[in-house]
């Protein structure tokens, strides 16, 4: 008996208008960002300060997780877990409607290559990935150095802007930008393949089975799945591209202590690969996985609502 278990807009050969994927994508990114927005400042905060242990060899105050969350409280106030938030939700606008609006550009563009659909899924998701990257990234720089300023007062996104373009020129938008879109294609990649893969066996199992609840449990999980494999992939790539996206930034500052300072000021002039060697020589490889449970927790939300939101909004103005 064939089951039927709905529309999946995300399936090969499946075409959608370039304004409802868009318009969707758009929201989804919001709904994505609002849902998240306090655990991306957490997970930014712990990527971007440096792994240290005092002389007892136990984690420093700064470094733990809730050692930051009191911080945050007492010294920014509630407001801080929002800070950024305006280049975050126009960041998440623009990269969700172009990820999903150029998916289903790529997918209806390479069908005829009657690639098998998770690989089609994979590389269209990788395509879609990189171009929302690239036309969203400055927006990730600004938010990133919004969430490291650890002042009350908030920057004016005006004034970092324009200090942004006065110190560092157009090149300081796209800081580590290289490694970003690396890390963005293989994770859109990994989410959008596995997402596919899982959707496709469970559909072929549920129209077979009697008793579906495990399947029907495991497709609804496939969005999570997909989220949580990916980050965990691309996590150590994502902790470097945030280091360099405030390495030169006039700020540093108002955003570490004078130790940190100091690190990040001798990080100067190099470059990703020379940052994650740095990296690893002086905070191990947990400096590289550094809010990874944080970035878990925030991910798989994100992930199951970008995606579901998607879905949602297509059928609903289909």
């Amino acid at each position: 008996m064939t089951r039927d278990v709905g529309q999946d807009h995300l399936r090969r050969g499946q075409e959608v208008s370039t304004f409802k994927s868009f318009l969707a994508g758009s929201v989804s990114g919001v709904a994505a960002r609002t849902v998240t927005a306090p655990m991306d400042i957490l997970k930014i905060r712990l990527q971007i300060t440096p792994y240290t242990r005092n002389a007892t060899n136990v984690l420093s105050h700064q470094s733990r997780v809730w050692g930051m969350v009191k911080d945050i409280v007492t010294k920014e106030g509630l407001r801080g877990f929002w800070k950024g938030n305006i280049p975050g939700s126009i960041m998440y606008v623009i990269y969700g409607g172009i990820q999903f609006s150029s998916y289903s550009k790529f997918n209806w563009a390479l069908k005829s290559f009657n690639w098998p659909d998770q690989v089609h899924s994979a590389v269209v998701g990788a395509l879609a990935g990189f171009t929302g990257s690239l036309c969203a990234y400055p927006f990730d720089v600004l938010r990133t150095r919004f969430v490291a300023n650890k002042e009350r007062t908030s920057f004016k996104l005006g004034k970092m802007i324009t200090d942004i373009w006065r110190t560092e020129g157009l090149q300081g938008f796209y800081r580590g930008c290289s490694i970003s879109i690396v890390a963005i294609t293989i994770s859109s990649s990994v989410i959008f393949g596995t997402y596919e893969t899982i959707k496709i066996y469970c559909d072929e199992r549920l129209s077979k089975e009697s008793h579906s609840w495990l399947y029907r449990s495991l497709s609804s999980s496939a969005g999570a799945i997909g989220g949580i494999t990916s980050k965990i992939i691309t996590f150590p790539i994502d902790t470097v591209r945030r280091r360099v996206q405030i390495k030169d930034s006039q700020h540093l500052g108002s955003f570490f202590n004078e130790h940190s300072e100091r690190l990040y000021l001798s990080h100067q002039h190099r470059g990703s690969m020379k940052m994650a060697m740095s990296i690893l020589q002086k905070e191990g490889i947990l400096g590289l996985y550094r809010g990874l449970l944080v970035s878990l927790c925030k991910n798989v939300p994100t992930t199951m609502v970008s995606l579901w939101t998607y879905e949602q909004i297509v059928k609903q103005i289909t």
